[in-house]
């Protein structure tokens, strides 16, 4: 998956709106890949807001936006 430079750039300086399309740009897949690990549906919903939520408050630590995704 490819995402917009600018707009991850953005994200990671705090700008709660660009964060908010990064979420929706890539919340399936990291659904889904969480999903098919736990086979839990209800669970892997709360796993993945809160993989979110901890991006959101490390992305200052992110060395590289290129690695968000990742």
């Amino acid at each position: 998956m490819q995402l917009d430079g600018e707009l991850i750039r953005r994200a990671l300086q705090g700008d709660r709106g660009a964060f908010q399309r990064v979420v929706e740009q890539t919340w399936g897949v990291v659904f889904v890949y969480v999903q098919q690990r736990i086979r839990d549906t209800e669970k892997a919903r709360d796993l993945t807001q809160d993989t979110f939520l901890h991006a959101y408050e490390k992305r200052a630590t992110l060395r590289d936006a290129g690695s968000f995704f990742a």
